[in-house]
């Protein structure tokens, strides 16, 4: 398994792939991760929602098929802890956005390459705003 290649097989013929990325709103405790999900040959493009602090997705899979059966709850945490590990290790690139108005599109604010450049800037910002 490459991180370009960050797939799981679930039972039921189920596969997620997961893109080595993660989405984060300006400030925000939630965050997306790209993702393609595949079911009996047919695949779905989308994003699983994962919240930073308790390090879990939010997101069913049963929201792109619904027979999927959440993936099996153990599979849906494995996955979780894996992609955690990773982020946590410096593996995944993270691009914070910003939500444009005008465009009526999110549009990347900052890209970092890898999750603690991330929280380093987010501490910095939030410590700024408090004496400032």
């Amino acid at each position: 398994m490459t991180l370009e290649n960050l797939v799981f097989d679930a039972e039921g013929g189920v596969k997620v792939k997961l893109k080595p990325e993660l989405l984060v709103e300006w400030d925000c405790f939630l965050a997306s991760v790209p993702v393609t999900v595949t079911y009996n040959k047919r695949s779905k493009n989308g994003y699983l929602t994962y919240d930073l602090g308790k390090e879990i997705f939010i997101t069913a899979l049963t929201d792109f098929f619904p027979v999927a059966n959440d993936y099996n709850h153990d599979h849906v945490l494995d996955m979780a802890r894996i992609y955690s590990a990773l982020l946590e290790t410096g593996h995944i690139k993270v691009r914070e956005q910003r939500y444009d108005s005008v465009a009526n599109q999110h549009v990347d604010h900052k890209v970092y390459s890898n999750f603690e450049e991330y929280r380093k800037e987010l501490s910095k910002r939030q410590l700024e705003a408090i004496y400032l």
